[in-house]
């Protein structure tokens, strides 16, 4: 009898013993990564580092795994299926790649109930599943950083108030690219009027920094969910020279020069880099399935009819022709401001000097002498 109850005791003890271990089963961290020195890390990474206290495992999940190597892979990038995959790592290895890369490593664990963490950590497992790792990259409504926030946002019953903001996606992701002016104007020029929307909070944590920062802010029943902050390699960020051959400053040396040369070749030859540059952008548009791409209005300005503009110079159209034609042109050019004006589509500052350029090049059709007796009298004074 007494040997049942000391036994009775003991396995009470052990059961007791595994549930509390059960209970603290797992420790859960977002991991935030500064930017890398190439164009596609430039707004940084997130990964979400999953402690295992009774298996004693330390991985971390990673949402942004992709492959240069993939056929097309640009093609599939500018179509919208480029699939990216979730993936992991020790989580020293992962720690140790971007500590060599010079980037920064922010470590926010979370002080979340045990039955949000085994929720997370299935849910992982569930997309881990070679039938489920795989997914269509976007970069603002589906990367490695929006499958974390909807991880942890669905998962967990916070006091998130999601809310209208004045910011947009181009306005934040233009934050990232202000000492790489031409990747800056690439990647304006390609997107199109769907990210001069204003977005709302939960749309914002699209990017690291975001995120990391929000977290730090949400509460469950009024405690931070975020117990613990740690810069785990503090990294000083080097400051980037702006290039005195930013794009802007070249397009204004190409206006001067425009004004200065009065050659119909020259701006025959304007034109039709200007028409077929507007071709590979229609073309993007019409491929691809990826809303970033759609609706651009450069093609106001970037247009592929200035092909037409070029052919009806070099073969001597009609002046009638000519003139009905550039004033269409230049008609395009005013619609273009105006929806800059009223936030229709915002546009890159640089294209401001091509625009003049334009507008002086179809001016130079209509009025032949437009601007030469001017220049003249100022040259003889």
């Amino acid at each position: 009898m007494k040997r049942t109850f000391f036994l009775s005791l003991i396995s009470l003890f052990i059961l007791g013993v595994q549930c509390a271990f059960s209970a603290n089963r797992y420790d859960i961290y977002l991991l935030t990564c500064s930017s890398g020195p190439e164009p596609y890390s430039s707004w940084g990474h997130s990964a979400i580092r999953v402690v295992d206290n009774q298996n004693l495992s330390d991985l971390t999940y990673n949402f942004g795994i992709f492959d240069f190597e993939t056929e097309n892979f640009y093609w599939k990038f500018l179509k919208g299926n480029l699939l990216y995959q979730l993936g992991f790592h020790n989580t020293s290895d992962f720690k140790s790649a971007y500590i060599k890369e010079g980037r920064q490593i922010i470590e926010q664990k979370l002080d979340i109930t045990d039955n949000s963490k085994i929720k997370i950590v299935n849910r992982l497992n569930y997309l881990y599943l070679p039938e489920n790792r795989y997914y269509c990259y976007d970069f603002v409504r589906k990367n490695c950083t929006t499958e974390l926030r909807d991880l942890i946002f669905s998962n967990i019953s916070s006091d998130f108030h999601n809310k209208e903001t004045s910011m947009t996606y181009r306005g934040l992701i233009n934050r990232y690219l202000t000492k790489m002016p031409w990747t800056e104007f690439g990647i304006n020029l390609l997107l199109g009027a769907s990210l001069d929307k204003k977005i709302d909070t939960y749309q914002s944590l699209f990017l690291p920094d975001y995120l990391c920062s929000q977290l730090n802010d949400v509460r469950i029943d009024g405690k931070y969910i975020v117990t613990h902050h740690k810069v785990i390699n503090q990294v000083n960020k080097k400051k980037k020279e702006l290039s005195l051959f930013s794009p802007i400053v070249i397009f204004f040396i190409i206006l001067i020069f425009v004004i200065l040369i009065d050659s119909k070749k020259l701006r025959a030859l304007l034109f039709l880099f200007i028409g077929i540059a507007g071709l590979f952008l229609l073309a993007v548009w019409a491929v691809t399935d990826r809303t970033e791409f759609q609706n651009n209005l450069n093609l106001l300005w970037c247009n592929p009819l200035y092909i037409i503009s070029a052919l009806m110079l070099i073969f001597n159209a009609l002046k009638k022709q000519q003139m009905i034609w550039t004033s269409f042109m230049i008609l395009l050019i005013i619609v273009l401001v105006a929806l800059w004006i009223t936030n229709v589509q915002n546009f890159d500052t640089a294209i401001i000097p091509l625009l003049l350029v334009l507008t002086y090049l179809n001016l130079k059709i209509i009025y032949p002498h437009f601007l030469n007796i001017k220049i003249s009298r100022k040259l003889q004074l």
